[in-house]
């Protein structure tokens, strides 16, 4: 093994650092488009550039400080911020022209190619983009896109998710054609069909909304007054006797179509009003957070706590010289407070009105009164399901406490009291309430397969599970367990560290009679039921409704030919029916329901 001297080691995480400083940079940038009119992407765009272009320095200071021929020994330490840098060349050039950037051209813009499209001569050992770090990228330009479809509809930019759909829909034909092995690569490929089906529903309501650019060549109805777009193919019109009327469109297969005014009743004169007060209220959120300075308010935060003493020791400069700190951390954070909390006021106001569309779309309108929303929003199901979820999210007022994250991220860093000792009560209490979910189970022994839930710091989308295997049995009820999948460099797969919480076991095929690893020992789900399946010629099991049990409702023993078959329906797939093996078939857990 070649050795590498330490200075070197040293000089080489220094400028990982600053590529993955300007990837932060340039990625929190970016996150402004999804507030930011289309008329002022431009200049948007133009903020990142020089960023962007920055980093083909640091790539050719690493190029300098590799050993020849050691770029693949030492690639995996700027892979995540290559990717980064790929994701944002790539999302500049379509929001600049609508087209993609190839591998090469990618490689041009990070300085690694040059520009007649050749590696130069002095890096043909030491630097390179692999095509793994680029197909990440594009995944990553994906995600956003689908994000960017539902905002862009928010913004008023009608055109943007057809845009977005065509573009999409062509890179993924081109994924379609890739043979990827089941590694972190292949689980991000199967979240597409996840943002393909976000974008189409988007798409699909814009289309029968008869959204876009108005037509200001036709006759104004006079006397009216125009307020808002308002949801379920109902462009918004004037008031008659205090109710709106609805102003449809009836689509012909010429193109062209007639519009007919109508008086609304019942659900409809509800919907109008709340969808009315969703625009409303998003409008406001755009626009407070448009002008909103957050960003800048918390890394002058993290500046200023940063020059706080970590332990109980006084500075030579006396308790005087902290006041004029204290005071600017104090006023600063309190106008953070306050930002927050009109946030948070105009998100629950929002949430509040599609609880109510929500309801409304699952309520007959002689169950209700059209004038007592409020009672509406009580003894609906979906509208309780709705305040369920809301319930369990956190307060966005709220600070992590020993947080780790940069500023770039939005967040506060504080550092750790040196005289603290251990977690804060609330992070206890927290943490008590999460374990006393999960019903005690008996031991699972060494070997044993599971199916696994990956922390959200790995690379997996949310809501996958992969299979894995049980390699130790730690205290406290947790387990080490590991990827039963390889890694990409042919090393065994990841190992974890699980709590019951995480894991799920699985029936074994070869597993004796009577042994809590039997398939008769797992109960047979019926129609409806919610369970993790896995998905076909993948590793990754995902949630799934039941549309089929297995035909015999006694089970087979391991060594029968006969394996019961259920037909499961997945989250987001297109309604598509799969047929898969009850050995890959588990319950979903309860405290994630």
């Amino acid at each position: 093994m070649i050795s590498v001297p330490i200075i070197t080691f040293q000089k080489i995480k220094e400028q990982v650092n600053e590529l993955d400083k300007k990837t932060r940079t340039m990625i929190g940038i970016l996150n402004k488009i999804h507030s930011t009119p289309a008329d002022a992407t431009p200049a948007l765009l133009d903020a990142v550039r020089p960023t962007l272009q920055g980093c083909q320095e640091t790539f050719t200071a690493l190029a300098e400080l590799i050993p020849q021929n050691q770029f693949w020994r030492w690639k995996d330490m700027w892979a995540n911020s290559t990717r980064n840098a790929v994701f944002v060349a790539v999302l500049i050039e379509y929001l600049s022209s609508g087209t993609l950037l190839s591998i090469g051209q990618v490689s041009e813009h990070l300085g690694i190619l040059r520009a007649t499209g050749i590696v130069k001569p002095e890096w043909s050992d030491r630097m390179s983009l692999p095509a793994e770090d680029y197909l990440h990228g594009l995944i990553s330009l994906v995600n956003e896109l689908s994000r960017l479809a539902v905002n862009s509809v928010t913004l008023g930019n009608f055109e943007e998710p057809i845009k977005i759909s065509v573009f999409v829909k062509e890179l993924f034909a081109g994924f379609s054609m890739l043979n990827l092995k089941n590694d972190t690569l292949r689980r991000r490929y199967d979240s597409l069909k996840y943002d393909i089906k976000k974008i189409e529903e988007v798409q699909k309501r814009t289309s029968s909304n008869d959204f876009g650019p108005r037509d200001d060549s036709k006759p104004a109805l006079s006397g009216v007054e125009q307020l808002s777009i308002v949801g379920k193919g109902a462009i918004t019109t004037p008031f008659v006797r205090g109710r709106p009327l609805l102003l449809t469109m009836e689509r012909r297969r010429n193109g062209t179509g007639r519009y007919t005014v109508e008086e609304p009743t019942g659900n409809t004169f509800v919907e109008v009003e709340c969808w009315n007060h969703v625009a409303t209220s998003l409008k406001q959120l755009s626009t407070l957070y448009t002008k909103s300075a957050t960003t800048e308010t918390i890394s002058r935060v993290n500046r200023l706590i940063s020059a706080w003493p970590t332990d109980d020791s006084l500075p030579a400069e006396g308790v005087a010289s902290l006041k004029p700190i204290q005071s600017r951390i104090t006023q600063t954070l309190t106008n953070i407070k306050e930002t927050a909390e009109e946030e948070a006021k105009i998100i629950e106001e929002a949430l509040d009105r599609v609880a109510i569309l929500m309801a409304l779309r699952e309520t007959p309108s002689s169950e209700y009164n059209i004038f007592n929303v409020e009672k509406l929003t009580l003894n609906t199901p979906t509208a309780d399901k709705v305040q369920r979820k809301r319930a369990a999210v956190p307060s966005p007022v709220g600070t992590p406490a020993g947080s780790t994250s940069s500023a770039g991220n939005g967040r506060i860093t504080v550092p750790p009291r040196t005289s603290s000792v251990g977690p804060p009560a609330t992070q206890r209490d927290s943490r008590s309430k999460k374990d006393g979910l999960v019903k005690p189970q008996q031991t699972l022994h060494v070997g044993r397969k599971v199916v696994f839930r990956p922390p959200k710091s790995t690379d997996t989308e949310e809501g996958t599970w992969i299979v894995a295997i049980i390699t130790k049995v730690l205290p406290n009820g947790k387990y080490e367990v590991q990827d039963a999948e390889p890694q990409d460099d042919g090393q065994p797969g990841t190992v974890y560290t699980a709590s019951l919480k995480a894991i799920v076991p699985l029936p074994e095929p070869d597993a004796p009679s009577g042994s809590p690893a039997h398939l008769s020992l797992y109960p047979v789900f019926p129609v409806g039921s919610v369970v993790l399946a896995l998905y076909p010629d993948t590793s990754c099991f995902y949630r799934a409704e039941v549309i089929s049990a297995p035909q015999t409702p006694d089970r087979a023993p391991p060594s029968s030919k006969f394996t019961p078959i259920y037909q499961v329906r997945f989250e987001d797939d297109d309604d598509m029916i799969h047929q898969v093996s009850a050995y890959r078939v588990v319950k979903y857990p309860a405290h994630l329901l």
